[in-house]
This record gives C-alpha cells, structure tokens and sequence, in this order.
C-alpha cells in the first residue's frame, strides 16, 4: 500500500495510528531484476518474440508470465508464439476471465507443474499465483499504475532462492514529446529515469532504508540502468588482466614486474632473481573481487538453485581473494582449473 492507501485503510477500519503500531516491511524484492525495453507500437507482437527464439524443446522456454490488458492481446500474442515454434505449442497458454472455472484450474495446475512454460494472462493471474520457480515476468504495454506493475512483477521468483527478471516492453509513443501516452506521474518517473528504479519505488511506497550490498548479494544488479551502470565503470576482461598483450620490455630495469628472490637454492647455494607477479591494488582490486563474488552467487543460483551450500561452497573467500589480487595468469585456461566448481560431483539440484 502507498500511504494514501494506508491512510484510507486506518479511516474505513478506524485504526488511530497513536494507538496502534505499524510494521514497514516494504515490498523490495531483492532478487528480482527490472527492466525497461521499447517496442514500437501497443501491437508489436514480435516484440515478444525472444521468449522462444533458439528453442528446439520445452525446457529451452523460460518459466515465464506474459501480462496482458486485453483478452485479444493474450490470443494473438498466443498464436504468434505457436507460429514461431509450433512443435513447442503445448507448452505455451493463456489465462482469462472468459475461460470456464474447470478451463481456469486445469491450465493453472499445468502451469504450476510445469506442463506449460509460458503463460499468457490477463489480471486473473496477478492475485495469488504463488509459484516458486518463475524467472521471467513481462508486461505487455504499460499498466494503469506503478502498484499493478508491482503486483504483477512480484510474481516472478517466488522463491528466494531463484534469481528473476521482470520486463516492461513499454511501447514509443509513451517517450514521444507530442502526442505522446498518458501515464500515471509516478509509473512514468520509474518508466523515464535514468537512475536506480528501485529508488523510485522506495520513495513511492515509502519503504524502510535498505542495505545496497544485500541487493547486489541477491540479483547482481537491482535494475537495467544499475545494471548498466556497472557493466561500463568495469571492463571485466581487463579487471581479470586478460584484455593487455604480455608487454616484452627492453630492458630489465624498465620492467613492470620487479626481480625478487626465489624461494629455492640453485646448485651453488644461491636464491636466483626471479619474475614477481605484479599484484593489484586499492579501487581495482574492489572492482574484481566484487566481479568475481557476483559470478559466484549468480553461479550458485542458476545451476544449483535447492543446494544447501552457500556460494562460498564454490569459491572459498580465501581462494578469491588470491584470484582477484594476482595479475597472472594471463589467460582464461589458465583459470578454469581454479575457478572449475565442484559441477560433475553436484548434479541438476546440487544434491
């Protein structure tokens, strides 16, 4: 509820806000990651067309909702997708309020055991389809108000232990400086900013204060412009040293990698000068090793989602610590050795 609605609710139930006390969970979802794309008019079915592409079988399909407005919208959106991959039409259906009770039940219990993989709905799924496992949420056209986009977008990794995705495909007429779309103040501020559109909903909702490091911790990214943000500030190839030519100095003295002694006694009883691995620092090191933590939880997730390890059960913080700091090796085979998860001992669950 927005404080508005709060405001309505103690009226009508005559709740005195001096005499009652108000817990303010808010409604953060820290794994879910959102997400603003542009499609080019409010009947760009192609727009939907990534949920299938490339699929030869059902579990190539996302568990996924498509929120429509329009019961026409969910038909022809349906028949699209089956034209595009007619072998996989059994996996992809539609929900709403003109479908029989006995229709409605049997295509949800489907849905939720996993039967069916894309689900076509109009507000009929918005309420109560509590299930765990859906990763990818989109919403077709904007809705009336931030709160349904909310509510709608909720329905996507249920489970805390699943990483999802909520998109709005927002159609171009809504960014138009004439002519263009009306839009709720509010839903248009999450739909044009060019910050975090979290803070947006915070302000909105007037959620608690929240940790940034546990929203990173959970999604990797709370949003498309965070996610952005820090895909530029951090040229991963060159964080991990493998985007440099090995420079050959001419001369020893003008070398990046200082002489130290060796641990070893050669024959004459004497530590030789060997090359010391030049180590990185300060705000670089950060970057990487807050680089590498993100693939380790993102890894942990997606392939092993039900394990009852941490994502450190991956990668010891130790081990990370050593990997980020060092400049060598040089090369992505020399890391996989190092970096290779214990996968082949863990199976599909991690069990």
């Amino acid at each position: 509820m927005t404080t508005h609605v709060l405001d309505e609710v103690r009226l009508t139930l005559g709740i005195d806000p001096s005499k009652s006390f108000h817990v303010n969970l808010g409604n953060d979802r820290p794994n879910i990651t959102q997400e603003v794309r542009r499609m080019k008019s409010a009947t760009d079915y192609a727009a939907l067309d990534f949920l299938v592409k490339g699929a030869t079988t059902a579990d190539d399909l996302p568990r996924a909702i498509v929120f429509v407005d329009k019961i026409e919208h969910a038909h022809r959106i349906m028949n699209r997708l089956h034209s595009l991959v007619p072998a996989l039409k059994d996996s992809i259906d539609l929900l709403h309020a003109r479908r029989s009770e006995l229709s409605r039940k049997l295509s949800v219990h489907d849905f939720k055991h996993e039967r069916t993989r894309i689900y076509i709905a109009t507000e009929a799924a918005g309420m109560g389809m509590d299930i765990p496992d859906i990763t990818l949420i989109v919403q077709f056209g904007t809705p009336k108000n931030l709160s349904i986009w909310i509510q709608r977008a909720g329905r996507a990794a249920r489970s805390p232990w699943v990483q999802g995705r909520a998109i709005m495909l927002v159609q171009e007429s809504v960014f138009q400086q004439n002519y263009r779309k009306n839009l709720e103040p509010t839903l248009r501020e999450w739909i044009e900013t060019e910050g975090c559109r979290r803070d947006v909903i915070d302000d909105y909702f007037s959620n608690p204060p929240r940790k940034r490091e546990s929203n990173v911790a959970a999604t990797g990214a709370c949003c498309d412009n965070c996610e952005r943000k820090e895909t530029e500030s951090i040229d991963l190839p060159e964080a991990y040293g493998l985007s440099s030519p090995p420079q050959t100095p001419t001369c020893r003295r003008r070398s990046q990698d200082p002489l130290t002694p060796s641990r070893r006694v050669n024959a004459n009883g004497k530590r030789p000068m060997v090359d010391r691995p030049e180590r990185r620092g300060g705000k670089h090191l950060a970057a990487v090793k807050d680089a590498v933590r993100r693939w380790r939880v993102k890894t942990r997730r997606t392939m092993h989602p039900y394990a009852d390890f941490t994502s450190e059960g991956l990668l010891p913080e130790r081990n990370l610590k050593t990997i980020a700091s060092k400049r060598r090796p040089q090369t992505i085979e020399d890391l996989k050795p190092i970096l290779r998860p214990p996968w082949p001992l863990l199976g599909r669950y991690g069990g």
